[in-house]
């Protein structure tokens, strides 16, 4: 085998070779980015859905809470299983509650059901508003066709439990029941519940869809099904997770490693699912047969075939062309060696190897060489010369055309230069505009958070609230006493002093805890942007701050505390007097409450000016040399209900007020800067006040 069968024959080999392993890589490769993309999109869609399904299920269990904790505060169960006046005096109490839990319910429901607690099964009173006639408004249903004897089964099953929640699905209603039920002494006295729309949840599930054959079900925590394209409602539901290694069980997982089983379907074939566990013990899960996320990769594989075998025909021809024109000389070269006499000077080679630039023309011009060195040694000199001279020019040449090139390359940089610099500055600007965007996010984010000021004055209200009817409850008790008493003519006086004591006791905690209530429900009602009645005044903003500070130090006596005060004497400013003393007030009150805990020689800087020359605006540097926040903790300052000291004289709404004030009234922005240990400041831009003016 001379040379070139060998060199066509390596590169005929080598091709195969790296073909073969190309073509396993590639398919390999394929399958393993069709099955990550597609645990990726199932990923994205339980995700979503999960979210879907929770915000449902939270809404209803909401819903259920807020009846609870006034049933919690206020039923006495006792009582109600000896009084039938005070059980429907009760009930006709709850109805406003039970009515506005409906409205806010997305199916418009709910009810509360009083039990006896010897006799789960006996109910003492009810309340149930629904909306039956489909009018967005619930009314008031006296039938208790809910109460069947598997819901209460179903109750007693759940006193032994003693879950927070309970839901009970009938796959003949649109509609699941969720519940919760209210012990004493491990009884049962009550349980409030609603309904949840199951339709909307359905659909949702029903209108997602992943490839051709993917689907997603639902199941509760017992593994029965409330929704499934296939399978009736109710049956019980295998999803192959149970089976899975126990290292693998994990209520969250997110890799295809452990969120994804592949497992025969209920067709026969080979399926790939994932599954989420909701929070309240529901199943959420995505299946798609694995043949349609494969789809498409047999094609694949038939069309690597057809190219691995193009290539080796490909790699065999060019082989054998490679190997003619790298072997052919040399296998000349040979033949011609062998057939040459003693003579070396006779030796014919060929002319057109003699102009090739690889090793064949080298190795053809040395013969040339040697044989003309032997037979004209002076004119091989003479040659040698000349070439020389050639060789000089082609050098000189060459190296003006590299002159020439260098210079038009340094052109091209200059130019390069110039655009990037173009560039840099489109970025500069590009990066102050994201930044005025960011700080116009942070300012509606800031105003939508006043959405959870009606939860949160809720919560705050509870108590008192709570303290009040306790004791308006105690007193009625007293008065159905003292009024036995007098009509079986045995009222003492004792019993009358005893009574008026009592009485006066109750009432004083009544006036107590409305107070606080309408405190604090002055103090939300201060955090309102909405338009005020006060006539906009112009004031000296000097005279304004100083008669102020006057205020404060004759109020508190006590005060330790240095004010400076920076502010141009001619400075005026059109405003409503009380907004402006609120701002002013409410920072003042913040410092002195938080910031100089056993401080030594605490001080409040004022400065306030003009805004950049600016008619109609001014700037406010509120400073202070107290502790200082830490920088986790600035992005709440604004928030309602923050505060690090919740108690009687702290609720978290100060520097709400501040905030909704100079965003919604004066249309203007806030900043706060501190390091901890260095004090706080307030940055303050406000625009005049438009409206009527005195």
């Amino acid at each position: 085998m001379n040379i070139k069968w060998k060199i066509t024959s390596a590169m005929f080999l080598s091709s195969l070779i790296i073909v073969i392993t190309m073509g396993f890589i590639s398919v390999s490769i394929n399958q393993q980015t069709l099955k990550k993309r597609a645990s990726e999109f199932m990923t994205d869609i339980l995700a979503r859905n999960e979210y879907e399904v929770t915000q449902q299920v939270v809404a209803t269990e909401n819903v259920i809470q807020s009846i609870f904790l006034d049933l919690a505060s206020t039923y006495n169960s006792e009582k109600a299983l000896i009084d039938q006046n005070y059980r429907n005096e009760y009930l006709d109490k709850m109805k406003a509650s039970v009515k506005v839990s409906a409205e806010i319910n997305r199916s418009s429901s709910a009810f509360l059901i009083l039990i006896d607690p010897l006799n789960s099964q006996h109910v003492l009173g009810s309340i149930l508003y629904e909306d039956r006639n489909r009018d967005g408004i619930p009314e008031e249903i006296t039938n208790t066709i809910w109460m069947d004897q598997e819901f209460f089964k179903g109750i007693d099953k759940d006193i032994s439990k003693q879950a927070p929640y309970s839901w009970i699905s009938n796959a003949s209603e649109n509609s699941m029941i969720c519940y919760s039920l209210l012990m004493k002494d491990q009884k049962a006295v009550a349980l409030v519940g609603a309904n949840m729309n199951k339709g909307l949840i359905k659909e949702r599930l029903r209108s997602t869809k992943y490839l051709t054959s993917g689907y997603l079900y639902l199941i509760d925590e017992n593994d029965q099904v409330i929704y499934h394209p296939t399978v009736k409602e109710g049956q019980i539901f295998k999803t192959g997770f149970n089976e899975m290694p126990s290292d693998l069980l994990k209520v969250e997982i997110l890799s295809l490693k452990t969120d994804f089983v592949n497992i025969k379907g209920l067709t026969g074939g080979d399926v790939i699912r994932a599954e989420r566990t909701l929070k309240n013990g529901w199943k959420i899960g995505l299946e798609v047969e694995m043949a349609n996320v494969l789809k498409g990769l047999d094609q694949i594989f038939i069309m690597m075939i057809f190219l691995m075998i193009g290539a080796l025909i490909m790699a065999f021809g060019i082989g054998l062309y490679s190997s003619s024109r790298i072997g052919k000389p040399y296998i000349r070269l040979s033949h011609q060696i062998e057939k040459m006499d003693s003579e070396i000077v006779e030796l014919q080679l060929d002319q057109k190897y003699l102009c090739r630039k690889d090793e064949a023309g080298i190795l053809y011009r040395s013969f040339e060489q040697l044989i003309k060195r032997l037979k004209l040694s002076f004119e091989e000199v003479t040659r040698y010369n000349q070439n020389l001279e050639n060789l000089v020019e082609e050098r000189t040449n060459a190296l003006i055309t590299t002159n020439n090139n260098l210079e038009e390359a340094l052109a091209t940089s200059e130019e390069k230069q110039a655009l990037l610099y173009e560039s840099n500055n489109r970025l500069e600007v590009s990066l102050e505009l994201v930044e005025k965007t960011q700080k116009e996010l942070l300012k509606i984010e800031k105003i939508a958070s006043l959405s959870y000021l009606v939860s949160g004055i809720s919560h705050q209200m509870n108590t008192p609230l709570g303290n009040a009817i306790t004791s308006v409850s105690y007193l009625n008790q007293e008065i159905d006493k003292i009024k036995k008493l007098f009509k079986s003519e045995t009222l003492k006086k004792s019993d009358l002093e005893e009574y008026l004591e009592v009485a006066l006791e109750s009432t004083n905690g009544i006036m107590r805890s409305l107070e606080k209530s309408s405190k604090l429900i002055e103090r939300f009602k201060g955090t309102s942007v909405l338009e005020q009645v006060e006539v906009i005044k112009l004031i000296s903003v000097a005279d304004f701050v100083k008669d102020y500070i006057e205020v404060i130090k004759t109020t508190k006596e006590s005060l330790n505390c240095q004010f400076i005060m920076e502010i141009p004497s001619g400075l005026e400013f059109r405003c409503r007097r009380s907004n402006f003393l609120t701002i002013l007030d409410e920072l003042v009150k913040n410092a002195l409450d938080h910031a100089f805990e056993e401080h030594s020689s605490p001080q409040i800087r004022i400065q306030i000016h003009s805004y950049q020359g600016e008619d109609g605006a001014i700037e406010i540097l509120f400073r202070d040399n107290g502790l200082g926040v830490e920088s986790s903790q600035l992005n709440h300052l604004f928030t309602p209900f923050y505060t690090t000291k919740m108690g009687v004289t702290h609720n978290g709404l100060g520097l709400n007020m501040v905030y909704n004030l100079i965003y919604g009234i004066y249309k203007g922005d806030i900043e706060v800067t501190s390091n901890e240990g260095e004090g706080l400041t307030f940055r303050i831009l406000l625009y005049e006040e438009v409206g009527g003016m005195s």
